[in-house]
């Protein structure tokens, strides 16, 4: 099964946001994450700016967490930058 979110935020201070996915998505207690993962940040700025992503399970596999990073063109962080992100990623549920 792929379980499928998306959402918006911004960037801290430090030109960075880490979030986990259970703060958007209520999981069932036996649901355990896994490949293939697919995470999409898009940033909502009229000037020239970039971000990367990096992801994480954590808990066991049950929660995913996704540390979004924005850049502007000289390659310093880049704070307060808004974006939208989605993603999707393997989800098994345990049927006892």
């Amino acid at each position: 099964m792929l379980l499928e979110a998306c959402g918006a935020s911004a960037t801290g201070a430090d030109g960075k946001r880490v979030f986990l996915l259970s703060h958007v998505v209520c999981f069932a207690q036996m649901n355990q994450l896994s490949d293939p993962i697919n995470v999409v940040v898009t940033p909502r700025t009229d000037g020239l700016f970039y971000t990367t992503v990096t992801y994480s399970f954590i808990n066991n596999d049950s929660d995913l967490q996704i540390t979004v990073f924005a850049w502007d063109a000289r390659g310093g962080a880049a704070p307060n930058i808004p974006f939208d992100w989605r993603c999707r990623v393997g989800a098994v549920q345990f049927v006892l």
